[in-house]
């Protein structure tokens, strides 16, 4: 007897991750698996002789797995495979879940169950022997049961004892992986229980683990909450999907049970500063609502499909929290940066007394309006799926088409100097995109005559592209590819210790 929804396993190698990871949030919980092939590749050994973790060894957690055992309820497959064809594999799926008291089911129609979540929501559900009559299981609504309380350690345990910063880690459905990604970062790691007194004194910054079940019945986790975030020497704190949702009612905000919850490893998230998309990792049925939020606090991401809020912020405070799982075992990892961003934010601000959040140095100059040339606007019936530049940021009214976000100007003029000129008027550029048309470049060799010389911008030839040795946007020193406008969004130079975590590799700083 189990609640069922679509899981998040990865389709290739995540499932094992998935299923051993239900302490965070898939206790009591059925796990469909939505894409129809079978699960040839097996579960890997269990033993942590040979199965820890080389990379954080000293922690002694299972290298393959998010916790000690499976948590789903009972898992359902279109087809499972009888031979493991993983290198790694050391037993098949169906003998693992016998191994551990799993029901399985397969020759489901996954893609029709799919579908009848989509339209329903998430549903309760029965795993019955043939015959069983209907009525004689009832069923069972997990999100009625505490089941933080029944996950939780029942005793505090530490990983990485001489590491250089404490961090105390609240224990409401931890994944291992959580722990690997603090003590990777220098972290001594103590997990407590959901319930257990917090004390500033006993860290230098305070972890809120996922966990599954409605958050409303995390009151004592979400009162100790209140009084560190109340403390006048803040520590830092950070907090991950449950735990997001736990400091969101600690500081008065509200949440609400979705419809369908977001489950998948690819929901994509946008950072609200840069306007930057990330492939996030989620598995969650409540949410926090945004437009309950207190002063002082301000959405952090937000789901680019349902609109959702995806994290919050303090605006002045070391204080953060995100709704999808950063450190995702099976991935992806695009934000698992978040956990540098909370390693600095504990370096500078430690135990010392500080009277401001410390600042992030000299900047160096980057452009803050940047000129884009496009291919002029759309007109009723065109379509805009080639605008491969992004120009198309903001379509004039009379086109009635709707566009993006992104340009505070845009203009429709000849495409010549003289034009450009017309239409730059008083923006004053400083920076210049141009990835596909080379009048950018006699723009930029057009001496007196031209709209860019004037301001020492540097134009992007037609070759330089983001995959054929280009930088890109970064070439320009602009933080998110949605601020490339001209007369975009003003103070784009500067960033905050959270965007400059978010900028790929290689861009500058």
């Amino acid at each position: 007897v189990a609640q069922l929804h679509l899981g998040s396993a990865h389709p290739i190698w995540g499932l094992p991750r998935t299923m051993a990871s239900a302490r965070p949030s898939l206790d009591l919980t059925g796990l469909g698996v939505g894409w129809p092939a079978g699960y040839p590749r097996g579960a890997g050994g269990l033993s942590r002789a040979g199965g820890h973790d080389p990379g954080c060894a000293h922690t002694l957690l299972l290298q393959w797995f998010e916790s000690s055992k499976i948590h789903v309820a009972a898992l359902v497959v279109g087809e499972c495979s009888e031979t493991p064809s993983h290198w790694s594999a050391s037993r098949s799926l169906h003998q693992w879940l016998k191994e551990q008291n799993i029901p399985g089911l397969a020759g489901v129609d996954t893609r029709a169950l799919t579908k009848k979540i989509r339209e329903k929501g998430t549903l309760l559900g029965k795993l019955v022997p043939d015959e069983t009559l209907e009525n004689s299981l009832p069923f069972e609504d997990p999100n009625k049961r505490h089941l933080v309380q029944e996950v939780s350690l029942k005793t505090p345990r530490v990983f990485n004892p001489g590491g250089s910063l404490r961090i105390t880690a609240v224990d409401c459905g931890l994944k291992y992986n959580q722990v690997r990604c603090l003590c990777e970062r220098g972290a001594a790691v103590t997990v407590v229980p959901w319930d257990h007194p917090l004390d500033t004194a006993d860290f230098d910054g305070l972890f809120i683990s996922n966990g599954p079940g409605d958050p409303q019945l995390c009151q004592q986790t979400v009162a100790g909450l209140r009084s560190v975030l109340g403390a006048p020497q803040p520590k830092p704190v950070f907090g991950v999907c449950l735990g997001h949702q736990l400091i969101a009612l600690a500081i008065g905000a509200r949440t609400y049970k979705m419809k369908y919850g977001n489950r998948g490893h690819n929901q994509p998230c946008l950072h609200e500063d840069t306007r930057r998309c990330f492939i996030t990792a989620q598995n969650h049925g409540f949410a926090v609502e945004a437009g309950s939020l207190p002063p002082g606090w301000a959405p952090l991401f937000t789901n680019a499909n349902d609109r959702s809020n995806e994290g919050l912020v303090h605006e002045h405070k070391p204080f953060f929290s995100v709704q999808f799982h950063p450190e995702h075992r099976a991935g992806p990892t695009d934000l698992e940066g978040l956990f540098d961003v909370f390693c600095q934010n504990r370096w500078a601000w430690g135990t010392r007394v500080l009277p401001s959040p410390p600042s992030a140095g000299q900047e160096p100059a980057r452009p803050r309006k940047v000129l884009i040339l496009g291919s002029g606007g759309l007109s009723i019936g065109q379509a805009g799926e080639f605008d491969y530049s992004g120009s198309q940021v903001s379509a004039p009214p009379g086109d009635r088409v709707g566009t993006g976000w992104g340009a505070q100007a845009a203009s429709c003029e000849p495409a010549a100097p003289p034009g450009h000129q017309s239409a730059e008027g008083g923006e004053h550029p400083d920076g210049a995109d141009q990835p596909q048309h080379r009048h950018g470049a006699d723009l930029q060799g057009a001496g007196r005559q031209g709209v860019l010389p004037a301001h020492h911008p540097r134009v992007r030839h037609p070759g330089e592209h983001r995959g054929a040795g280009g930088r890109g946007d970064g070439e320009l020193g602009v933080s998110g590819w949605w601020n490339t406008a001209w007369g975009a969004t003003e103070g784009v130079g500067g960033c905050s210790p959270t965007e400059r975590a978010l900028l790929p590799p290689g861009d500058p700083q």
